[in-house]
């Protein structure tokens, strides 16, 4: 790019437009779409890629997110992050997600290609190249058995290439903000006290799960195992929608993009591949052996099933009392966790005493 990505746009804000509460509801969307338009063909042109055509809104959840159409045919994906509390404010998870893109790229990780960005106070975005596939979440259902097993081999080494990478100057990026305060040492601690006080607060909503305190006593003793984790750059937020996967010519499946790295953190490489197990949005059994063949291993530390009581303690506490709808699926599945590990908690205690 030949402009300054971070040179002022010139141009009211995302964040001024959305200032204007009081204007009628029709107003209200005109205006916004006009501020977004001028945001996207702004990182257009610092991107040399023309002139807008079209703008059509995919996903507005965490993040909006919109298909850019250009006069030359291109089509593009703008990210527009939402302001969130310190220290998860909107630039410094632009700026975490810009680094992990670069980093990604350069190791030749699945990832959208970032082509222009913007720092600019209430307008920070990122315009990247529109990933082709279906998120592996929702496609794998109705593969079949060959065709699967391709899809989560694919995903799994291409999470392997990303623990791979090296992250000597992941601070750079905000890693290292929450949970842990150098590169040299664990976040395990941070997942300790996590993992306890989910657990606390699922034993006071939950009482239909029956007693917790073997669980916690487990967890209390494992307090040596947290502190010597591993840590390498993880995606952090690593769940089966976060892949996009699409056939080769001999209708092989291959991962495309890993997606959404704007919490991607130091952490135990553990973690990611616990939480695949955490979050659903459709009736999916666990993440199955071809996944774990080929990111190169499957996991056998104590901390592996740690890691998904801390994630299943928070989603059936946080569920219980927020009765969150974009949760329902994931309940029943960590309800069985917590009920199997109930009942083999004297054998989760033996393998970490032994560990």
């Amino acid at each position: 790019m030949k402009d300054d990505p971070d040179a002022p746009l010139g141009r009211a804000t995302l964040a001024d437009v959305g200032k204007r509460t009081s204007s009628p509801a029709q107003p209200q969307r005109h205006h916004v779409e006009s501020g977004v338009r001028e945001l996207a063909g702004s990182l257009l042109a610092r991107a040399g890629l023309g002139t807008i055509v079209a703008i059509q809104p995919v996903a507005m959840h965490s993040n909006a997110h919109y298909v850019i159409h250009a006069a030359a045919g291109g089509r593009y994906m703008l990210r527009c992050f939402k302001e969130n509390a310190p220290p998860h404010t909107a630039l410094a998870r632009l700026d975490r997600e810009c680094w992990a893109y670069r980093q990604l790229a350069h190791a030749g990780t699945p990832v959208p290609h970032l082509l222009a960005w913007s720092r600019e106070r209430g307008a920070e975005a990122m315009l990247t190249t529109l990933a082709q596939g279906q998120h592996l979440g929702a496609i794998v259902p109705s593969l079949p058995p060959q065709e699967q097993a391709s899809a989560w081999s694919s995903c799994g080494g291409a999470l392997a290439a990303v623990h791979a990478i090296d992250a000597h100057r992941a601070a750079d990026a905000g890693c290292e903000r929450v949970g842990i305060t150098r590169p040299t040492v664990s976040r395990g601690l941070w997942h300790y006290e996590q993992a306890l006080t989910w657990l606390e607060q699922l034993g006071a909503v939950r009482s239909d799960l029956g007693s917790l305190a073997e669980i916690s006593a487990a967890v209390t003793e494992a307090q040596p195992l947290y502190e010597k984790a591993p840590l390498v750059l993880c995606q952090y937020d690593a769940h089966l929608w976060q892949f996009l996967v699409a056939p080769d010519e001999e209708d092989q499946w291959q991962c495309t993009a890993i997606l959404d790295w704007e919490h991607s953190d130091l952490d135990d490489p553990d973690w990611d591949l616990a939480q695949l197990d955490g979050f659903r949005w459709a009736q999916l059994d666990l993440v199955p052996d071809e996944f774990f063949a080929g990111y190169g291993r499957a996991p056998s530390s104590p901390l592996y099933t740690l890691y998904r009581l801390e994630r299943s303690a928070w989603i059936l506490s946080h569920s219980a009392r927020a009765a969150s709808d974009w949760l329902a699926l994931s309940v029943p599945p960590s309800e069985r966790f917590i009920t199997a590990l109930l009942a083999r908690t004297k054998a989760l205690r033996e393998q970490i005493c032994v560990s």
